[in-house]
């Protein structure tokens, strides 16, 4: 409740600058196997921001990991909470691609 307050008390300046603002937050969906930990956490997180702003946050994406292969079932758990909550979801994508390197060539920075 502490951490919504907070957040609440400094996002409350902000509609003086900008009319229109929308609050939403992006929080890291970890691997399927902790679903019961996390989710719960997030639960608490949403139910406290709401109490305490009287309107649930106008969004949440999920920050993946990609690399992971049990993303999907966190993801769908995730999504009925939000739905539950009338939050919109989303995702945000952070993909870093490196080329192979052939054997014993050195990295392309190195001189």
């Amino acid at each position: 409740m502490q951490t919504a307050q907070n957040a609440a008390r400094n996002v409350a300046q902000v509609p003086g600058l900008f009319a229109d603002v929308v609050v939403g937050d992006i929080e890291v969906v970890p691997n399927a196997g902790a679903v019961d930990t996390w989710l719960s956490g997030y639960g608490q997180w949403l139910d406290a921001w709401q109490a305490v702003t009287a309107k649930p946050l106008a969004f949440l994406h999920f920050d993946m990991d990609w690399a992971n292969g049990s993303w999907e079932p966190a993801a769908v758990a995730l999504t009925r909470a939000l739905a539950k909550r009338n939050i919109p979801s989303g995702t945000s994508m952070t993909v870093t691609v490196r080329p192979p390197m052939p054997h014993g060539s050195p990295p392309a920075n190195s001189t």
